[in-house]
Formats: C-alpha cells, sequence, structure tokens
C-alpha cells in the first residue's frame, strides 16, 4: 500500500513524507507538533478521526475500520468481492461444506467480507457454519485469537467434512490449523483454510502454510494518494467509498487439494500435478491412466465441471504465477520452466485467463 502511494508520488512529484514506524497494538495518534498539508490513514479509532477532524487537513482512510464521509473518504479493497473471491475459488474445488470465522467483534469491523462469503454460497445451494466468538474472555487484550482456543476447536469438530473454511487473517488461521492438528484432522483433505488478510511470517510459524486472499494494496495506496491529491487541489471528495478488487486466491498447502469422489479424477489430477513443469498434454494422462480419451472427459466434466486439458492448462498458469512473483526469471525462462515450447502459448493463454499479460501480472505483483 506504501509502495503505491509512493508511486502516485514520485509521479506527482514535490511531496514529502512524515512517516513514524508503529507496533501493531500501538494506539494510532496525530503528533500535536506536525505541519502538513494531507493526512493518508488507517482510521482506527474514534479519537483518531476526532484529532484529524480536528486539524482541519485533507484525509482518506485506507482501512476496513471507519465510516466513509465527506471529511475522511475511504479507499479500500472491496471486502463484498473478497468475500465473494474466495467463494467462487472454494466452490471450484468442489467443496460443499463451509464455515467462516471471522474478526472479533471487539475489532468493530464491518461483516460486509463475511455477506459476500455466505451469500455466494446460499445462491449455490450451500449453507454455512459461522464461529460465534466467546465475550466472556476477560483480557487486556479480548481481541487474541488464542483465548478462543476452546471454542475454535469445538468448532472445527463440528464441522461436517470434508470441509472449507475461510478465516479473517493467517493468525486466526493459524488457531484453526492448531486445533485440526490437536483433532487429528487432516489439512488439506479433511478441512481447507483460507485467510482473507495475509501475514506471511505467521503463515510460516503455522502447522501448514496458509493459502490467503491477495489483495491490491499497491493499487490501493495510489488511488488513495489520488483522491487526496484531488482534494489538496479543492475538489470533493468521492460520494462512495473507491473500492479497489482484490486480484487472486494465493495457493499454499492449506488448500492445495480437489475435492472429489471419483478415485479416476483424483488420481489424473495427482498425475497433472506431478509433471506440472513438464510438456504434458492430455494423451501423456490417457497412457498412464490406461483410460480411453471419451471416459477421462466425461469424469471431468462430472466432477469438475471442466476438461482435462482445462486443469493441465489452470496447474501450469498457477506456477507461472509463482515463478513470476517470486523468481527474477525472464518470460522465456519461466515459460521453458512450466513446460510450454513456445513462449508466445504460454503468454496467449495467461492474457485469454487473466485478462493481462504475464509482464503485467509481474509488475502488479512487486
Amino acid at each position: 500500500m506504501l509502495r503505491g502511494v509512493a508511486s502516485y508520488a514520485f509521479e506527482r512529484g514535490g511531496w514529502d513524507f512524515w512517516l513514524e514506524q508503529r507496533g501493531l497494538g500501538d494506539e494510532l495518534e496525530l503528533p500535536a507538533d506536525w505541519r502538513g498539508d494531507g493526512i493518508i490513514c488507517r482510521l482506527t479509532s474514534e479519537k483518531l478521526a476526532a484529532q484529524i477532524n480536528a486539524s482541519g487537513l485533507p484525509a482518506v482512510n485506507v482501512s476496513w475500520l471507519g465510516t466513509h464521509s465527506d471529511r475522511i473518504p475511504k479507499v479500500v479493497s472491496d471486502e463484498e468481492a473478497a468475500g465473494r473471491m474466495v467463494a467462487d475459488y472454494l466452490l471450484g474445488k468442489q467443496y460443499t461444506s463451509f464455515g467462516y470465522c471471522g474478526p472479533h467483534p471487539a475489532m468493530n469491523y464491518s461483516t460486509s467480507v463475511r455477506d459476500g462469503y455466505v451469500d455466494r454460497l446460499r445462491k449455490s445451494g450451500f449453507g454455512c457454519l459461522v464461529y460465534s466468538y466467546d465475550l466472556s474472555c476477560h483480557s487486556s487484550d479480548p481481541t487474541n485469537p488464542a483465548l478462543q482456543r476452546k471454542g475454535i476447536e469445538a468448532w472445527v469438530a463440528a464441522l461436517p467434512k470434508p470441509a472449507a473454511v475461510v478465516v479473517w487473517s493467517d493468525v486466526t488461521g493459524r488457531e484453526v490449523a492448531l486445533a485440526s492438528a490437536n483433532l487429528g484432522i487432516e489439512v488439506p483433505d479433511d478441512l481447507a483454510i483460507l485467510a482473507i488478510e495475509q501475514d506471511p511470517l505467521v503463515s510460516a510459524l503455522a502447522p501448514w502454510p496458509l493459502s490467503s486472499l491477495r489483495q491490491d494494496g499497491h493499487q490501493v495506496g495510489y488511488q488513495a494518494a489520488k483522491v487526496l491529491d484531488d482534494m489538496l487541489r479543492g475538489r470533493t471528495a468521492p460520494r462512495l467509498p473507491v473500492t479497489i478488487q482484490p486480484i487472486e486466491v494465493f495457493e499454499s498447502f492449506s488448500t492445495d487439494t480437489m475435492f472429489t469422489s471419483d478415485p479416476l479424477v483424483k488420481q489424473a489430477v495427482a498425475l497433472i500435478r506431478a509433471h506440472q513443469n513438464e510438456p504434458y498434454a492430455v494423451t501423456d494422462l490417457v497412457r498412464s491412466l490406461a483410460v480411453s480419451r471419451r471416459t477421462l472427459e466425461m469424469s471431468f466434466k462430472k466432477a469438475l465441471r471442466r476438461s482435462p486439458s482445462d486443469e493441465i492448462r489452470r496447474c501450469k498458469l498457477t506456477q507461472v504465477k509463482k515463478l513470476l512473483r517470486e523468481t527474477e526469471y525472464t518470460i522465456s525462462q519461466v515459460a521453458y520452466s512450466v513446460g510450454f515450447s513456445h513462449t508466445e502459448v504460454m503468454i496467449r493463454q495467461f492474457k485469454r485467463d487473466n485478462g493481462i499479460t504475464p509482464l503485467q501480472y509481474r509488475q502488479n505483483a512487486k
């Protein structure tokens, strides 16, 4: 997000930043001796809102906390779209049992993410078991998910398996993963876990690496800076919050499965993943499984609602995204590493499925 602000400022020129490092639990305040022209903030409390209002300076809020107003407009990731995206991802995995463990009520977040998720599931014919927090915990930090361990463990145990759950953050996801380990529940085969807010360090410290939603923080920061610049120039704030679409689900171990009761499709998907970095085609799959192509096609359509060639392409392009994010390979090297004989074919397939080129995807991911 800060890189997005910096990108706009670099293009605009002449901006000077005051930035103070803060811990996660610190109470944010506007310094009394600071003299600036505008503010980009996370509006975490009424006290901070009052200080900003008293300053008379134009301000933009980039947090899901706080309400949108002409005085302090919001530029944020689209909460309901986030809920819909994770629902679509899990529905595509063919799960039929779903759960949701959102933020603690004391954190004062809206229910928009949950609403988008549950509504998408409902329209697809599925319900959702929502975790209810125990509000009787007395602590200096009642939102600490560790205080909910007994309740989360009972909730996880009650979910009809196999199940897929969406959690508010990797911190909450780690608690769900720990509960699963204590109960002997296999992740991801019996329980898939997907976090809305990513914390790579916490994910790495969980029993299993956690999948998460990749939100477009760079674009949030860029658009927040643009809105602030407009306000500094005397233009009115946007009437409605500026919402930025999330990018994709970043798949890690905790959801890396394809739930289906068809043993042929399970075996086929396992082979596709084993050969995802090779020039592997449907003919190779048919030969390995010793079945007819028609039988394989029909089984895939029934179980996954897509063809074997679709699954091969999806698996390869997922690996392409990983290499674009995590390596400095050239586009040609990425294509070769994932088994494409021609770079142009990879670029064409990538753009058709994602709407942007591999180079644009890499630039957005930085």
